[in-house]
């Protein structure tokens, strides 16, 4: 019979930060960042300064701060922006992943 031997706090901090790693690295090479850009083009083709996703329950969080973070590296303001909305019966909240390239924009990224 074998005995598990546990792992101590610092290796799995390693494990950890190797995991995160890989998983910026298959994000940033990723189908999402892709279409994110190839919409981003899109719309500045069309005479934009901006962009916005709306968020839903299948979109991943985690996924898209990653992407988040890298474009504000590369010099665009991102945040995710909630937007009060009224219906017949009662209010609703909507929330958007935005994304400017406009040089006066107040939003900074946040």
């Amino acid at each position: 019979m074998s005995v598990n031997k546990l792992m101590s706090p610092a290796d799995l901090m390693e494990l950890s930060k190797i995991g995160k790693e890989a998983y910026k690295e298959s994000v940033l090479s990723g189908p999402t960042l892709k279409k994110i850009i190839e919409n981003i083009e899109d719309s500045a083709l069309k005479g934009y300064t901006g962009w916005r996703k709306k968020l839903t329950s299948n979109d991943d969080l985690r996924e898209l701060k990653i992407i988040k973070d890298y474009l504000c590296e590369n010099g665009y303001d991102c945040e995710f922006k909630t937007e009060k909305k009224k219906s017949l019966i009662a209010e609703y909240y909507e929330r958007y992943f935005v994304i400017s390239w406009e040089k006066n924009n107040p939003t900074s990224c946040n």
